[in-house]
């Protein structure tokens, strides 16, 4: 293990992770944590973590200086306060930062964590939806998210470190999750199948995975982050805004196989009608196309998964 890193990322399963060890392991060495070790990363450059459990040692005698970690550490899931899925999952989503640096020996200077939409809670129109504004989350693993976020800003005042959290909309791409709405429909569609969701009315703000990778990716490579976000944190998404049911409508055109049988589902309590983001610090900060053309998006999404 070497005692110097450009980047260590908390968080070494799931999607996300996977993006960014292909986009970063051949260009420079990583350090990763948690309990399973990627294919592209040497055991010499891993840490076994699970945060679900008290972290007893550190796995270091020496001090490691990390200039960037990404925490990515996530428990997906509603539960209901109080109940010991609720609590696993604020344990796993939101650490002391300073203890939990402290206790694995790291030296870090600057630190991004990966935030979700779901914090900001619902909104009752399509008003853009700024980084500074009120946090109202409506399910556990939005508040949980919005902790982590505080942990975060908590770590960098009481240490003078920089410290932007990132808050990624509805995540696209070829190794989504297998419950993602656009994962499960193209899916299920592609088997001739059909695909049964609710009347589809509720707005959603969609981006592919490598936005969020390039975003990272830049804020890694760039000097100073206040330029590019508002109380430390930044939207992610692209700009495309649509109802569920025209996405399913325009997949189902595509793909031309299978039905859809549109509201069979009843609308989940406490459902999100609206949550359109600003990109403008986005848009600053990485080099967006401003011809992007969702249904091309969703034919070579459909290809991908196709093969």
């Amino acid at each position: 293990m070497l005692n110097e890193y450009k980047i260590a990322i908390i968080g070494s399963s799931g999607f996300l992770a996977k993006e960014l060890f292909s986009a970063i392991a051949d260009k420079k060495p990583v350090l990763s944590l948690g309990r399973h070790r990627p294919a592209s990363v040497s055991d010499n450059n891993f840490i076994y973590l699970d945060l679900s459990k008290p972290l007893i040692k550190s796995p270091s005698s020496q001090a490691i200086k990390i200039d960037t970690v990404i925490f990515n550490a996530a428990f997906k899931g509603r539960f209901k306060e109080p109940s010991p899925e609720w609590s696993s999952q604020g344990q796993i989503c939101a650490p002391d930062f300073d203890l939990l640096f402290k206790t694995l020996n790291f030296e870090v200077s600057r630190l991004i964590t990966i935030g979700s939409s779901e914090e900001y809670g619902a909104r009752d129109t399509d008003q853009l939806i700024k980084e500074d504004e009120q946090l109202n989350p409506q399910s556990s693993y939005g508040y949980w998210k919005v902790k982590l976020y505080e942990q975060g800003l908590k770590w960098s005042m009481q240490n003078s470190k920089d410290f932007i959290h990132l808050r990624p909309f509805n995540i696209y791409g070829v190794d989504a999750d297998k419950n993602m709405f656009l994962r499960s429909l193209i899916e299920t569609l592609l088997k001739d199948e059909k695909f049964t969701m609710t009347l589809g009315q509720q707005y959603r703000s969609f981006v592919h995975i490598s936005v969020i990778v390039e975003t990272i990716l830049t804020l890694v490579d760039e000097l100073r982050w206040e330029q590019f976000c508002r109380k430390n944190s930044l939207n992610v998404s692209s700009p495309f805004y649509f109802q569920l049911q025209e996405v399913a409508h325009i997949v189902h055109s595509l793909i031309n196989k299978g039905s859809l049988n549109i509201g069979a589902l009843p609308y989940r309590d406490e459902e999100v009608w609206h949550q359109k983001p600003d990109l403008t610090l986005l848009n600053k900060l990485i080099k967006r196309d401003l011809n992007l053309d969702f249904k091309k998006e969703m034919q070579e999404l459909i290809n991908a998964f196709s093969q």
